[in-house]
């Protein structure tokens, strides 16, 4: 059957992605200050039923793993084809375009771990980065150095509420860092 140009099979991921995204928007709506969440609350709450929750998770202390495993595929799935298409400075505008998009559903988890979300988006990108920003030691204490002052500056943006006016700015500032890293902290002796 074809909804509006829709075969069954897309119409059932469609919904299916629908169902998922109410789950993890229900889930950091209502887990805030409350401690007993059962999935009747955040099926009703998300407008599906109990076993449609199931279907998507075996427990509610299953969503947020659930819900950073579907973050990091859906980044992964939009950055894989640009790493060889594009240079370092072009993968962190899309980087921070990716963020911008999907701030509804990155906010939850900057707010909690932020730090280290923003470091796993910028890791899947760090090879390029080192390469050519001259970080010998990748993966090692330089671009560790780079990630965490970068995620600092991810985390200032998400206090903001990921302006999308600011994202040249931060781009360019994500590059001056990765600059300067390299240069200031290169002649560092690692047998210290």
């Amino acid at each position: 059957m074809l909804v509006f140009g829709l075969s069954d099979a897309k119409l059932r991921h469609r919904r299916f992605r629908q169902n998922e995204e109410a789950i993890f928007r229900e889930f950091f709506e209502v887990s805030h200050g409350d401690t007993d969440l059962t999935p009747a609350i955040i099926a009703k709450k998300a407008g599906i039923s109990r076993s449609t929750f199931y279907r998507h998770h075996r427990s509610v202390y299953r969503i947020r793993p659930d819900y950073e495993k579907y973050i990091s595929q859906k980044y992964k799935s939009v950055m894989r084809p640009l790493k060889k298409k594009y240079e370092t400075d072009k993968l962190l505008y899309k980087m921070l375009i990716f963020i911008s998009q999907n701030r509804r559903l990155l906010t939850p988890l900057m707010e909690e771990n932020g730090e280290k979300l923003a470091k796993n988006m910028l890791t899947f990108i760090g090879r390029k980065v080192s390469k050519e920003y001259n970080f010998p030691d990748y993966p090692g204490t330089l671009f560790d150095i780079y990630t965490g002052g970068a995620a600092a500056l991810l985390m200032d943006w998400r206090k903001t509420g990921f302006v999308e006016t600011e994202i040249e700015q931060i781009c360019r500032n994500l590059i001056f860092l990765a600059k300067n890293t390299a240069k200031r902290l290169s002649p560092i002796d690692y047998k210290v």
